[in-house]
């Protein structure tokens, strides 16, 4: 089975690294005022953070909804995979189109030979 075309945004991504990103993006005051929890406005660390996130259901999931909803900037990565050109096998079926002529297409000459 190819697990490799996982739609979830969220797949592979620690809550470690989500709370960094969305710290680096917003501050402390700026999460505090979207995300209404003690640990983002009281003596916020990420450490302390990662501790009740990871004891708390329902903020965690505030935490990743608005780490989805944020806008990033495309990494070089992601830059780089959507510039490249479409492998044969990743085109639509419709753009390939073979060589060969049918075999309708030769009784055609065929006929108009006689």
């Amino acid at each position: 089975m190819n697990y490799s075309n996982n739609n979830d945004p969220l797949h592979g991504v620690t809550l470690k690294t989500i709370l960094t990103l969305l710290q680096e993006k917003y501050g402390w005051q700026g999460l505090a005022d979207r995300i209404r929890i003690n640990c983002f406005s009281h003596d916020p660390s990420i450490q302390s953070s990662l501790k009740f996130l990871r004891k708390t259901p329902w903020a965690r999931k505030k935490v990743e909804n608005l780490y989805v909803r944020t806008k990033w900037p495309k990494s070089d990565d992601q830059a780089q995979a959507s510039s490249k050109p479409k492998r044969d096998s990743e085109q639509n079926s419709s753009t390939n189109i073979t060589k060969e002529p049918s075999p309708w297409a030769n009784a055609q000459a065929n006929r108009d030979k006689t």
